[in-house]
C-alpha cells in the first residue's frame, strides 16, 4: 500500500491536500482531505492501520479456503 496525496489551489481551506490509499490492484474510493499533505496522510494511514486486523482475519480465511479447496482436489484425485 502506498499514500497518494495531491494539492489544489481552489480547494476549501482545511481541506488544501487529499491522500488516498493505493492498492497493488487500484486506488480505494477514499479521499482523506486535510489543511497539510503531512495531515492528510496520517488520516489516510491512520484509516489502514484501523483495519489491519480485520485484514489479516481476511488472509487466514482465504488461506484456510484454499487449503481445504487443496485437500478436497487431492481426495478426489485419489484412486
Amino acid at each position: 500500500m502506498r499514500i497518494v496525496t495531491y494539492r489544489s489551489d481552489n480547494a476549501d481551506p482545511g481541506k488544501e491536500w487529499v491522500a488516498w490509499l493505493i492498492l497493488p490492484s487500484g486506488r480505494l474510493p477514499l479521499a482523506f482531505f486535510a489543511n497539510t499533505e503531512e495531515a492528510a496522510k496520517m488520516e489516510a494511514q491512520a484509516e489502514w492501520d484501523k483495519h489491519a486486523d480485520e485484514r489479516a482475519a481476511n488472509e487466514a480465511r482465504r488461506e484456510e479456503s484454499r487449503r481445504k479447496a487443496a485437500e478436497t482436489k487431492a481426495r478426489k484425485l485419489k484412486p
